[in-house]
């Protein structure tokens, strides 16, 4: 971990250490924000944005208005050519939390803000579960030219230019899993994930972008041995 670049977003259980990311972490643009509940900033990574939320910073249970109008303006600044969104609860989920008050204001907050602010994907937590959306736009997924890339000996469905936004929750890199709620019951709130795993072993993702083409890779450790999944 020594030699890894770790850029940490605030998940519910920093709600009850004070201060717990800023005394651990350097990060960067910090913007002027009570930071007793996690933080909420932004970094660039060669040709991408990422902006880190904290959904600890709430308000009438989803984000505050301060952090809202600073997400709006971060991403506006920006002329990465990737962008991302990491928070810690999901709007789109099958796990325990998907129907919680909270989490869904956050999905009302942001279902049509993602693609208006040409965020490409939304990497979420809270639920232990395995899912990646299709592309959504205003809690609908939006129709999309596909074709197959073969890269590093894959073959892989590529979106091509969608306008709508990604959102994936990689499981759970310990081993504390969440089991997976029957597809029926979040069909009544969201198109079901176009991906969906049930995974009882740890999970970790690898993203590369190679110019204009993200590669989005999930593994499972099964048995010891990294397996995609």
């Amino acid at each position: 971990l020594m030699s890894s670049v770790l850029m940490p977003t605030a998940g519910n259980h920093e709600n009850h250490g004070e201060y717990s990311l800023d005394d651990n972490f350097i990060l960067s643009n910090v913007p002027e924000q009570d930071t007793m509940t996690g933080v909420y900033y932004s970094f660039d990574y060669n040709n991408a944005h990422f902006i880190v939320l904290n959904s600890n910073d709430d308000e009438d249970n989803g984000f505050s208005a301060k952090q809202i109008e600073w997400l709006k303006a971060d991403a506006a600044a920006s002329d990465a050519e990737w962008k991302f969104v990491m928070l810690h609860k999901a709007p789109y989920s099958n796990g325990s939390h998907y129907d919680d008050g909270d989490v869904i204001e956050i999905r009302k907050q942001l279902s049509t803000l993602m693609p208006e602010l040409d965020i490409d994907m939304v990497l979420q937590g809270h639920d232990h579960v395995y899912l990646r959306t299709d592309a959504m736009n205003s809690n609908e997924v939006v129709e999309v030219y596909e074709m197959s890339v073969d890269n590093n000996g894959k073959t892989y469905t590529a979106k091509v230019n969608p306008d709508g936004t990604i959102y994936a929750i990689n499981g759970c890199s310990g081993v504390k899993y969440y089991q997976t709620k029957n597809p029926a019951d979040t069909d009544k709130l969201f198109p079901r994930a176009e991906k969906i795993v049930d995974a009882n072993y740890p999970v970790f993702a690898a993203i590369r972008i190679e110019g204009s083409s993200l590669y989005f890779d999930s593994y499972g450790i099964i048995e010891g041995e990294a397996e995609c999944i």
